[in-house]
């Protein structure tokens, strides 16, 4: 799934070839990707967020992980933060 931010005003207008899905209020543990190219930076940084999940007292929840681009993100050499859901 593909997210955009919408203004509050928009959410109430019918937008019918748009679906809505509202990310659940959490407590977030946030991992910020390394500067490079950002598929490469993002499949690393998931393979941290796994290992990190298997260490005792980081209790994933899977109720709304998601992850952050910047509207200019250069796809060469970017950088993006990645939200896990956390039992709080």
């Amino acid at each position: 799934m593909v997210g955009v931010h919408v203004k509050e005003a928009l959410q109430h207008q019918e937008l019918e070839s748009f679906s809505t899905f509202t990310v659940p209020a959490a407590r977030y543990a946030v991992f910020v990707t390394e500067r490079g190219p950002i598929i490469e930076m993002v499949q690393r940084t998931w393979l941290d967020i796994w290992q990190w999940s298997q260490q005792p007292g980081n209790e994933r929840t899977f109720t709304g992980d998601f992850e952050y681009y910047d509207q200019n993100i250069n796809p060469n050499d970017g950088q993006a933060e990645i939200y896990i859901a956390i039992r709080q």
